[in-house]
C-alpha cells in the first residue's frame, strides 16, 4: 500500500503543478526562478519537487528552487502572538 500511495501522491502533485501552470502560468514569465517552499521533512521536499516539475516542465532544474523552511523555535516570531499586545519587533 505504501508504494502505491507514494506513486499516487507524487503523480497527483505533478498533475496539480500542471493544472496550476495552466491556471496561473500567465503570472510567470518563464525566466525568473520559481520559489517553492517546503518544510524540512524529506517526504515534503520530494512532494514539492514533484509539484515544481509539473508546474515548470522539462527545465525544472534551472527554473525552480525548493526553499526549505526550518521549524520555528521559541525565540522566533512575535513574542506577543497569543496576547492582545502588539508586537514591537
Amino acid at each position: 500500500m505504501g508504494i502505491f500511495w507514494s506513486l499516487f501522491s507524487l503523480t497527483y502533485c505533478f498533475n496539480l503543478g500542471v493544472e496550476y501552470r495552466a491556471r496561473f502560468g500567465h503570472l510567470w514569465d518563464g525566466v525568473i526562478v520559481v520559489s517553492i517552499f517546503a518544510a524540512g521533512n524529506e517526504r515534503v521536499i520530494v512532494t514539492a519537487r514533484r509539484f515544481g516539475q509539473g508546474f515548470v516542465g522539462y527545465n525544472y532544474s534551472t527554473n525552480a528552487a525548493v526553499n526549505i523552511i526550518s521549524p520555528e523555535v521559541d525565540d522566533q516570531g512575535c513574542p506577543f502572538f497569543y496576547s492582545s499586545m502588539l508586537c514591537s519587533i
